[in-house]
């Protein structure tokens, strides 16, 4: 069986990255730091992690970001770009003695950039424009220096490998081409988005960093163009959220994210050593062993993942449960006349049992899932004269009626739902009115992030999940919970008042501390050798 050209491509993709990571030799200085030093920033990162718990792929990035914050105002030169990436290094976001000293003018590059054209915004955006331009901007400049300090290569060669294919298959129906018939030109860039979601669960300030880098060259700016893309920048970033915000995305996405099974498994099988590979792919009985044996790797991963996920998310929950319990609950119920320990045993116990549950009560794939899994791996490297095809259709719009008994089904719901809470805590369990809402707004939360990574739990699942009618009263009972949590999930990642309190009472001060132990430790070495 001959392989595909675009299976070919991404072949030669991934013997390039192999090759150059095989045969990288640190020749030039690189970035050490004091092993003692590490410990006790290593340590500080993972109470960070408690306080702050994000999924795994954005910790580096969050990380960055929270760093340029804080050194930013310090100015763009090399010492500060530097001392970003030994930063990074202790905090184990990094590798110690593996990165070149000379990325310290690349980062430092970057900063100029950014800290230009957000001075530049400034003079031009109103308050509350200003301020969330300069949050997109920094966010990207984490993005961007993540990239320079470690490029995703076979990540990249992957998207595009996905992009190429889906862009082949997806079909968009003559209903959405006749409202614009622009759609079949912009699908690709639908795709494209599509599949950073699908395969890695990039956010979409990330997407957005790769939009600007595809169809700008954004990462490679010169000086002289920052006058023009400060002009521009606003409406790029309008344009882009307009984008992304496009009910057709969503479509292609729901499209990608049930494929995406095959083409992680093709990167897992050529991330070992493309070049011994590469002659096991025209041989399907060979091929078969390499899925399996890369299946039930990632699967025990995404058990690792799942598990770590359990432990940092209900330790952050219960933390802060805590913690607003003893600031704000305990003395409110206190002044109203209505504490007892029974409602802050439950309302701080309960929150964090609840995220446990969901996370932990994850089932795993069907066995038959692995020979669909490897179906779908054949389809997509070999050579096909019959290519599938998805069709995306437009929903049929419903008339005012209907979406009148739409809307008033769903406020029907919302009272039920929240109405039957209600009434358990304050009739039945005798909270007071305002533990019960604190209580709420936590279950809301933790609802909403744990059906999230419920949802990413299942990146092996092909098969589809069969729902009956307890499943449909299930849904509707816990839609309203699901999308109060959604909008609470988006208020604290722009008000985290536990993480802001660590950021400028905690994070600066200790920084300080690591660095000192630092020097001091250079300051003994140095010593000691001058005894010898």
């Amino acid at each position: 069986m001959e392989l595909s050209s675009e299976t070919k491509n991404l072949v030669e993709e991934y013997k390039r990255w192999y090759n150059r990571e095989i045969n990288k030799e640190m020749k030039e200085p690189v970035i050490e730091v004091d092993e003692v030093a590490s410990r006790v920033a290593l340590f500080y990162e993972k109470v960070r992690e408690v306080v702050d718990w994000k999924e795994e792929q954005l910790l580096r990035r969050s990380a960055i970001e929270r760093i340029l914050n804080r050194r930013m105002m310090f100015g763009e030169d090399e010492e500060t770009a530097r001392g970003l990436i030994v930063e990074l290094v202790r905090g184990g976001h990094l590798p110690n003695k593996k990165i070149p000293e000379a990325k310290s003018k690349e980062v430092a590059k970057i900063l100029k950039k950014y800290i230009y054209i957000i001075g530049k915004v400034k003079t031009s955006a109103n308050g509350n424009q200003e301020t969330a331009f300069s949050k997109w901007m920094i966010s990207l400049m984490a993005v961007e220096v993540e990239d320079c300090l470690d490029c995703p290569r076979r990540e990249k060669a992957l998207i595009n490998y996905m992009t190429e294919v889906m862009s082949e298959r997806i079909k968009i129906s003559s209903e959405w081409q006749r409202i614009e018939p622009s759609f079949e030109e912009k699908k690709k860039i639908f795709v494209f988005v599509a599949t950073q979601k699908a395969l890695f669960n990039l956010d979409d300030v990330v997407i957005s960093y790769y939009l600007l880098e595809k169809f700008y060259s954004w990462a490679s700016l010169s000086e002289d163009q920052f006058d023009d893309f400060s002009n521009r920048i606003l409406d790029i970033k309008n344009k882009i959220e307009r984008f992304l915000a496009h009910p057709l995305q969503e479509k292609i996405y729901n499209v990608c994210e049930e494929y995406d099974t095959a083409f992680l498994l093709v990167h897992d099988v050529l991330s070992k050593n493309p070049n011994k590979i590469e002659a096991n792919l025209n041989n399907s009985s060979e091929i078969e062993g390499l899925v399996t044996e890369a299946y039930q790797s990632r699967f025990n991963r995404l058990k690792a993942s799942l598990k770590r996920a359990a432990i940092y998310a209900t330790a952050s929950i219960f933390l802060s449960k805590m913690l607003l319990a003893l600031a704000i609950e305990v003395p409110v119920d206190r002044y109203l006349g209505e504490f007892n320990y029974q409602t802050l045993g439950i309302n701080v116990f309960f929150p964090p049992l609840l995220m446990a549950f969901l996370i932990l009560s994850i089932r795993p794939p069907q066995k038959i899932n692995l020979q669909r899994s490897l179906m779908e791996v054949m389809k997509l490297i070999y050579q096909n004269s019959k290519t599938e095809s998805y069709l995306i259709r437009k929903p049929i719009k419903a008339g005012i009626i209907l979406n009148s008994i739409i809307f008033g089904f769903y406020a029907f719901s919302f009272l039920i739902s929240f109405g039957l809470i209600f009434w358990v805590l304050l009739e039945k369990l005798k909270f007071s009115l305002f533990s019960a809402i604190v209580f709420v707004i936590f279950i809301s939360l933790i609802s909403f992030v744990g059906i999230r990574l419920r949802q990413r739990a299942k990146e092996l699942t092909i098969e589809e999940e069969k729902e009956g009618f307890l499943g449909t009263i299930k849904d509707i009972l816990s839609l309203p919970i699901l999308r109060f949590g959604k909008w609470l999930s988006h208020f604290l990642q722009k008000h985290n008042f536990l993480t802001v309190f660590f950021n400028v009472l905690i994070d600066t001060p200790f920084q300080a501390f690591v660095e000192f132990v630092e020097q001091l430790r250079y300051f003994i070495k140095e010593k000691k050798e001058e005894i010898k």
